[in-house]
């Protein structure tokens, strides 16, 4: 799917969370039931950078930094934090449903599992999006991406 302006990210989201959370109420459950239970109230949405290979990372997590140095340590090389969201537990969409719209909306631009050939115009749409969701709190740094003048 390409993306024009980012409205197009945020219009396809908002018709698209309906029948993803429809759809994955029972997949779900499980995996919600347990965040409550165990008290994972922070609801973190990721895009990591990595320099090298200009590949960005779309994730989720409990602990973003303890994830980043996770991902650093497997892959070898340091990953730059360029968004994150902290979504409000009961109040926005839950941090899987968030990570599964974004996946399925980049799919044809999916080089490897969770990382994403993504422009700087994608990273600027899903910035969007995230300030459209709102969640507790919002970290951008998308201005890092001036130092790697190659991404698009």
């Amino acid at each position: 799917m390409e993306i024009g302006h980012y409205n197009n990210l945020i219009d396809w989201y908002n018709k698209e969370l309906p029948k993803v959370i429809h759809k994955n109420k029972d997949d779900d459950k499980e995996k919600i039931n347990h965040q409550m239970l165990s008290g994972d109230f922070c609801n973190s949405v990721y895009i990591f950078f990595n320099p090298i290979t200009k590949l960005s990372k779309i994730g989720i997590s409990d602990n973003p930094d303890r994830r980043k140095r996770g991902v650093e340590t497997t892959s070898g090389m340091e990953v730059e934090l360029l968004l994150l969201i902290d979504l409000e537990f009961g109040y926005d969409e839950n941090r899987i449903i968030v990570e599964k719209l974004l996946h399925r909306f980049f799919a044809q631009k999916r080089n490897i599992g969770e990382w994403f050939n993504l422009t700087t115009r994608d990273l600027i749409s899903i910035r969007n999006l995230f300030w459209d969701i709102e969640g507790d709190k919002i970290e951008d740094n998308l201005r890092t991406l001036k130092k790697y003048k190659s991404h698009a």
